[in-house]
């Protein structure tokens, strides 16, 4: 925006970088790192074949935690210091939206102060999403929030969610000597992983460490460590809804995803606007007709197959086009999704491209093609 000449402020309630610098990519790739050397150090094998001789590998928990800490702190100060280099105003406190090109900021016990612009950005990034029925004291029920601290390392640690948050989590923790217990609602785990990749991870990352797992349950009730008694995890199949088990652990963490922060920032007092246009100048034929795939049948409302053709310039015939468009409604969310094959005598070229619009901000989704999808999508 500033190199556009316009004048710009950033409201900011708790520090710069917001959760990938603090909460997320940044201090987690840090554990990682730290994880990824303790492992090389326990590989008597490795060690050996490179002639090193090393006694039985340890660590500082307070200083992995200060790594990851200081990393972060220096990515945050650089991202001050570049803004302010650029003439960005920073204004501290909580931001709520008015109206239409006014804002209000503050912190708690001061007076706010009042702003007007011509453009607002909604920027507020996310917060863990934590599912009904799971109390979260930030001490042996935690988020990734807590656990990007470090400030304990659990002998036995359930991770409720095997998304990449839950497992890059597993990787840490067992590379610095906790049992991890994955819970996950669905079927298999990772189930939102490409069925490659997800094999993949699983023979690299669960098999050969100390990691257990149920799948097909939910963690219905979570009661935090208390009076010298374990976290208790109540579990229930997911198909049947009764009760299936009960899990004693030291500490669990709660990785079902992450929602969008939008609590008080009167999002009442402005209705956002949504747009998404496709526009093709080289459309000379044009047939509409009904078509839903069947790979995708359970979400659709509405699809419509567009069959266009224009002339390919690299070779000296017709190049077929077409174009699948896809319109997800529910309740919470609308997505559309435009998938377009090009085919040229020699190639074809698949475009996909998804915009998504959450009326319901707690909604979480993942979407995307796997490859068994594509392949029936576009191969029959």
């Amino acid at each position: 925006m500033y190199l556009q000449g316009l004048k710009t402020a950033i409201v900011e309630g708790d520090v710069v970088g917001g959760t990938c610098v603090n909460r997320g990519c940044v201090p987690s790739k840090a554990l990682l790192a730290v994880s990824g050397r303790m492992r090389e150090l326990q590989d008597e094998h490795h060690m050996k074949a490179l002639g090193l001789q090393v006694a039985a590998a340890g660590y500082d928990r307070q200083a992995v935690a200060d790594h990851a800490n200081n990393l972060a702190s220096k990515i945050r100060n650089n991202l001050t210091n570049s803004m302010k280099a650029l003439g960005v105003d920073i204004l501290t406190g909580f931001g709520t939206i008015l109206g239409p090109q006014k804002i209000k900021y503050g912190k708690v016990g001061f007076p706010d102060n009042v702003i007007t612009a011509k453009d607002i950005i909604i920027a507020t990034g996310s917060v863990p999403f934590v599912p009904k029925g799971i109390e979260v004291d930030g001490k042996t029920v935690i988020t990734s929030d807590h656990a990007l601290k470090l400030e304990v390392v659990p002998d036995w640690v359930a991770i409720v969610g095997s998304g990449y948050i839950g497992l890059e989590f597993s990787d840490v923790y067992t590379a610095l000597g906790s049992e991890v217990t994955f819970i996950e609602a669905l079927d298999q785990l990772m189930p939102g992983f490409d069925p490659e990749i997800g094999k993949l991870a699983q023979r690299v990352l669960i098999n050969p460490r100390k990691i257990d797992y149920h799948t097909g349950v939910f963690a219905t009730k979570i009661t935090p460590a208390e009076d010298g008694k374990p976290v208790i995890i109540e579990l229930t199949d997911a198909k049947t809804k009764e009760p299936k088990d009960t899990l004693e652990v030291d500490a669990a963490l709660i990785a079902t995803g992450r929602a969008p922060f939008t609590k008080g920032l009167g999002l009442e007092n402005v209705r956002p606007l949504h747009t998404s246009k496709y526009k093709s100048e080289q459309l000379i034929y044009e047939s509409q007709s009904e078509k839903t795939h069947p790979s995708l049948s359970k979400f659709v409302t509405r699809a419509v197959t567009i069959g266009t053709f224009h002339h390919c310039h690299h070779h000296n015939q017709n190049q077929a086009f077409e174009r699948y468009y896809y319109l997800l409604n529910s309740n919470d969310i609308t997505i559309n999704i435009n998938i377009t094959r090009v085919t040229c005598p020699t190639n074809t070229t698949i475009n996909i491209n998804v915009v998504t619009r959450v009326t319901n901000p707690n909604m979480l989704i993942s979407l995307g093609l796997m490859q068994k999808e594509a392949k029936l999508l576009f191969l029959g």
